[in-house]
């Protein structure tokens, strides 16, 4: 994970442990499963879409996560994908490995 990631983590596990709410609890009132929220805490897995909106509702944050983020901005390497993005005229992907789901037969 990226210096972004864990700064949010980290205000993530400050403001659960600040309002004495358990992963269990986190994870009924967001939607998700506990396991999902201990692995984003534990830097395991990225947090699922909808994840930071849904914190700051349940730990009433006034908004905190989303301001975070705003504020941190994207990583790197999204801001470089997103300046190329503007310029081109086409989009190409290439997978040696994987054969999109449009693409495969039931054979």
């Amino acid at each position: 994970m990226d210096e972004r990631s864990r700064m949010l983590i980290e205000e993530l596990r400050h403001m659960r442990a600040a309002r004495k709410m358990t992963q269990e609890e986190l994870a009924r009132a967001i939607s998700y499963s506990p396991s999902t929220v201990a692995m984003v805490e534990t830097e395991a897995r990225k947090p699922p879409p909808g994840f930071w909106e849904r914190a700051d509702v349940a730990l009433d944050t006034g908004g905190a996560f989303a301001r975070l983020l705003a504020r941190l901005g994207s990583p790197q390497w999204m801001r470089d994908w997103q300046a190329n993005e503007r310029q081109a005229t086409v989009l190409r992907s290439f997978e040696n490995t994987v054969v999109p789901g449009l693409l495969q037969t039931s054979a």
